[in-house]
């Protein structure tokens, strides 16, 4: 009898811990909510005054100057965002060249892809979502 209440309790504590991993993983996000982005310099000018944000804009981020033939990334955190729309990048070249790129979906406050990739070219920007 001894043997077979030891069986059962350590079948109950299996059960217990499998049941609280799986309730864990299910209730924690396995990503966090919002995009990486990505923009590579592939041209002959630095950029400045770089912004992203999305056609809601909940939230702006901000990067600093990009030389040519160099890359930032960064996460854009999307926690506040509640409804449909698209992201926005806005780059100045040698302060006078002002691009707009409105570009991607997003849906109900979350994002579909994981990152953006802005390829900045000399008269033209790639845009490339994964």
């Amino acid at each position: 009898m001894k043997q077979r209440k030891g069986n059962l309790f350590q079948y109950y504590t299996k059960m217990l811990i499998i049941t609280t991993i799986a309730s864990f993983v299910s209730c924690t996000e396995l990503r966090k909510n919002g995009i990486e982005v990505i923009i590579v310099n592939n041209s002959s000018q630095t950029l400045k005054d770089i912004n992203f944000y999305t056609s809601e804009k909940a939230a702006l981020l901000l990067i600093s100057d990009i030389r040519p033939n160099q890359k930032t990334e960064r996460f854009y955190s999307m926690n506040n965002h509640r409804i449909d729309g698209s992201y926005i990048l806005e780059i100045t070249k040698n302060d006078s060249i002002f691009d707009i790129i409105d570009s991607g979906y997003y849906s109900n406050g979350f994002s579909t892809n994981e990152t953006v990739v802005y390829d900045v070219r000399n008269d033209t920007v790639f845009v490339e979502y994964k």
